[in-house]
């Protein structure tokens, strides 16, 4: 099957993981994993104010999904003090990230490419294709 074919490490562990620990079937893990791919929503903008400052925002319009959108949280990575090292906005289940951010240092988004359709992209993945976060 297309999972142990093509699933890499660390994500394969980290999705075995989810769905041992959260009782959700692997198959459900791995379509959270796969969606996003075969969708290809969601944009970013980054933009400068008057005074310099620059703000990156990132919009999740998938409303016509409506999994992915009751599935959306904010998961902070922190070190052994406490202290965040960077935040991400994601997917309960979801292994690797599409937007992050490190505190007054940087922040990263990946968005849609606009290439396909979603019979194609998912065409694509039955083609030995891995998914774009990973």
């Amino acid at each position: 099957n297309w999972y142990n074919k093509n699933a890499q490490e660390p994500y394969k562990s980290e999705m075995q993981f989810f769905a041992n620990c959260s009782g959700v079937p692997l198959g459900g893990i791995v379509a959270i994993n796969l969606v996003y791919d075969m969708t290809a929503f969601c944009t970013s903008i980054v933009a400068e104010d008057a005074n310099g400052v620059i703000m990156h925002g990132r919009n999740l319009d998938y409303a016509e999904l409506p999994l992915l959108r009751n599935a959306t949280m904010v998961a902070h990575f922190t070190d052994n003090t406490g202290d965040i090292l960077y935040s991400t906005t994601t997917f309960f289940g979801y292994s690797g990230m599409w937007t992050g951010v490190r505190p007054n240092a940087f922040s990263i988004s990946a968005d849609e490419r606009d290439q396909g359709d979603v019979v194609a992209n998912i065409r694509a993945i039955e083609d030995d294709w891995y998914p774009a976060s990973w």
